[in-house]
């Protein structure tokens, strides 16, 4: 025989519950003993395309498609029902709806009341973390595709705190081009490296750095860890990392360019000698030949 009092408390509970999610901007349904729907907000109808009269009075697994019939879901309902968890949090789920397309979500639900160990009422929140997920699988990929060509590069890179103008990540490249390792590298400044005269000069780039946003040196002097010295191309710029100022350095060995480069221009400048000294030459020797009566 049904409690007149207890069904009055249900109705109350169910009015108190109806107040309070149709605030809600996330999808929320309240589910009966038997797991059927007493009632959805309007988040709901919205995101999964239902309406009351195809939802309410429904076991949860038949909506839809069938698309809330899943084992999982089913044992953790179960186990609220009998009590022997009061709730569960962030619970997965992937599904591809007929209208909607490939969905994430994340179910939390909860026996009401509480306290209960015979409870009247689950409620279930629904988040549509889709989205979310799909720019964390993005960002990964970047990550990796920036970190495949970090790692490939044949110019060297450093990547640098701006702050404290200390080394924190290098590419192999760099290892190859200085001979040092990538723990040698890192925590350490550029002129420690080779890089810049001295600390000052390393600290004078900085600040043009700090200034422009960019600075680029065409022919900087560079001494490797076992000292012979060489010359590269620099350039760097500043960007933020997870609001945190970064300095990007690449750096490119140009020693076999400029030697090439001074040896045509030294075969340039004996070129325009040895035309010089011919022109003169032939001047002179023109101007001593005798000239003859007619």
């Amino acid at each position: 025989m049904t409690d007149p009092h207890r069904e009055w408390e249900l109705r109350k509970a169910l009015a108190y519950a109806d107040d309070i999610i149709a605030t809600l901007r996330e999808p929320f349904v309240v589910l009966d003993g038997d797991l059927r729907v007493k009632t959805a907000n309007r988040a709901f109808y919205d995101s999964f395309h239902a309406s009351k009269e195809e939802t309410e009075s429904r076991l949860l697994y038949e909506l839809g498609d069938g698309q809330w019939d899943i084992p999982c879901l089913r044992t953790l309902l179960a186990e609220i029902l009998r009590s022997q968890t009061p709730s569960f949090h962030d619970f997965e789920v992937e599904h591809d709806f007929p209208v909607l397309g490939p969905k994430t979500m994340l179910l939390n639900a909860r026996r009401f009341p509480p306290d209960s160990q015979h409870p009247e009422l689950i409620l279930l929140a629904i988040e549509d973390i889709t989205a979310h997920k799909q720019a964390a699988v993005a960002v990964q990929t970047s990550e990796v595709r920036y970190r495949r060509l970090f790692e490939t590069a044949r110019d060297g890179i450093l990547i640098l705190d701006a702050h404290t103008l200390k080394i924190i990540d290098a590419n192999p490249f760099m290892s190859e081009l200085l001979g040092y390792t990538r723990d040698e590298f890192l925590g350490k400044e550029l002129w420690e490296i080779g890089l810049f005269g001295d600390k000052q000069a390393s600290q004078a780039a900085y600040e043009e750095l700090r200034e422009k946003g960019y600075i680029r040196y065409d022919h900087l002097p560079l001494q490797t860890k076992d000292g012979k010295r060489a010359e590269v191309e620099f350039v760097s710029n500043v960007y933020q990392v997870d609001h945190r100022p970064i300095a990007q350095c690449n750096v490119r060995d140009i020693s076999e360019r400029s030697r090439l480069e001074r040896k045509m221009h030294e075969q340039a400048e004996a070129l325009e000698w040895s035309s010089n000294y011919f022109h003169v030459g032939r001047v002179t020797i023109n101007s001593t030949v005798p000239t003859h009566a007619a």
